[in-house]
């Protein structure tokens, strides 16, 4: 989270309101299927990828990808 706060402020209001819209789609998902964890599978790799990433560094670093932002969906209000 101290990172999050280093943020500049208009990088850091996008940060929240993407994730308080992921927190808001995974409230109903019992309908839609997307879940907070499948939520994260699908946004980690895009929002946390490296600069230039190699194929074992996507297949590797998924999961924790995936656990940091499923943890930011859920505490949005952290942001």
């Amino acid at each position: 989270m101290k990172l999050c706060k280093q943020l500049p402020p208009t990088h850091r209001t996008t940060l929240k309101y993407l994730f308080a819209h992921l927190q808001r789609i995974a409230a109903h998902g019992n309908e839609n299927k997307m879940h907070f964890n499948n939520l994260g599978i699908v946004f980690g790799p895009t929002l946390l990828r490296e600069s230039s990433p190699s194929i074992d560094s996507i297949v590797m670093d998924a999961p924790y990808q995936s656990s940091v932002v499923e943890l930011l969906m859920q505490h949005a209000d952290w942001l």
